[in-house]
């Protein structure tokens, strides 16, 4: 399961490294092997972390975690956290365009799913006011054909 739990996250990665406001916004620098630059793999999980202000942190559900035949269904979480609510709600947005164009394949670029990964559903969660920065969740349910 370690190995296709690292490809969702890879692709997952690539898919927000495909939206360049959202690549400006994190000021993120896109590495030629994606995970390899601006992100850690972690043991449930993948970090963005380009600033102590801003981060993305992509985590698997373990609870959301299902097998139908070869076809695996995940719920992973994408934690946003901003230094205000205007970033976040700004993240918030990228999030949703880069989501409903990969569902929707609106245009060429994203005409096949990555990796044999769709997106099945997303919707929010929970907002966190911190004491320095606002933490946003979203989960996104995945499906994984190994």
């Amino acid at each position: 399961m370690g190995a296709d739990r690292i490809g969702v996250l890879r692709t997952i990665v690539q898919i927000l490294e495909r939206d360049a406001a959202l690549v400006a916004w994190l000021d993120h620098t896109v590495a030629a092997s994606s995970v390899a630059d601006g992100a850690r793999i972690l043991a449930n999980g993948t970090r963005i972390d380009v600033t102590p202000e801003r981060w993305i942190s992509l985590d698997f559900d373990i609870a959301g975690l299902s097998k139908v035949n070869a076809v695996r269904f995940w719920d992973i979480v994408l934690e946003v956290n901003a230094g205000t609510v205007f970033d976040v709600a700004t993240a918030l947005d990228y999030l949703e365009t880069i989501v409903e164009n990969y569902r929707s394949n609106a245009s060429p670029a994203w005409h096949k799913p990555l990796n044999g990964l769709n997106i099945l559903d997303a919707q929010r969660i929970v907002i966190d006011g911190l004491q320095d920065r606002i933490s946003v969740r979203v989960t996104l349910r995945v499906q994984w054909v190994a």
